[in-house]
């Protein structure tokens, strides 16, 4: 009998001072195995999967002029997509807002703004 794998979320940390990201392939103790920097200190992590490969992948929020970062693969480099949307002070969100589910596999940016 055959079983598809199955696909989880796994931990990650993300350190804002200094933009050093942290990720797990799987749920155990132990060190990280992808340990990388992307973006400046003060910015805001933002996770989901940008171009409907299945994977989820890093990007970044920059509350100072609403941009976001967003990269295909969770390593270093270039981002893949960068574009502005809210305003000073926002905060960067991510998600299935359409409801499609896994219908393009794609998730979407959105803000969150306190006032």
């Amino acid at each position: 009998m055959y079983y598809a794998p199955l696909y989880v979320d796994t931990v990650g940390v993300f350190r804002p001072g200094n933009g050093l990201w942290y990720l797990k392939n799987i749920h155990t103790s132990g060190f990280a195995d992808i340990a990388m920097n992307y973006g400046p200190g003060g910015d805001y992590p933002v996770v989901g999967d940008w171009d409907g490969d299945g994977d989820d992948t890093i990007g970044i929020y920059r509350p100072s002029n609403g941009q976001f970062l967003l990269r295909n693969s969770n390593s270093a480099g270039s981002e893949n997509a960068s574009f502005y949307l809210g305003n000073r002070g926002d905060i960067g969100i991510a998600g299935d807002w359409d409801g499609d589910g896994d219908d393009d596999g794609i998730d979407t940016i959105g803000i969150y703004r306190s006032s």
